[in-house]
């Protein structure tokens, strides 16, 4: 019995629609760090939706769909992490579907697709970090704030 519910929770896990986060030490600085992720997501051919300047920058990328886009989506944040003094990046994937239950079509947070998850570690290694991990989100302190 144990071994089958450890399997519904691993196969739950990798069904999930839950945004996954990589992160890594970016050797060089907050404001070198978040130029590259910007510039990442542009060569990915991210749109930039949304930026906090020097802090989070957030881009989508169509990745399907017949009437209605479904599109991955990169939020990157740099911070100092106060335990260790070095500068994080931190890339969250996540995507957006469209369901059409209901009234009418409505965007959706969906699982990352395999391609948004490379494109989140890609990310990282062109911005020189080395050792990505996948945290449980508990363990990273916020990026700071404006």
């Amino acid at each position: 019995m144990q071994k089958h519910v450890a399997l519904i929770a691993v196969l739950a896990a990798a069904c999930s629609s839950a945004p996954i986060q990589y992160y890594g030490v970016a050797p060089q600085g907050l404001g070198t760090a978040y130029d590259c992720a910007v510039a990442q997501l542009n060569t990915m051919g991210y749109v930039i939706e949304a930026a906090t300047d020097g802090i989070v920058v957030k881009g989508r990328k169509y990745r399907s769909g017949d009437h209605y886009p479904d599109h991955d989506v990169l939020s990157a944040a740099v911070y100092d992490n106060p335990r260790t003094g070095e500068t994080n990046l931190r890339v969250t994937v996540t995507a957006t579907e469209w369901d059409t239950i209901g009234d009418g079509p409505v965007e959706v947070m969906g699982g990352p697709s395999k391609t948004g998850k490379a494109d989140a570690r890609s990310l990282l290694h062109q911005c020189g970090v080395g050792d990505v991990v996948t945290p449980p989100a508990t363990a990273l302190p916020s990026p700071r704030t404006a």
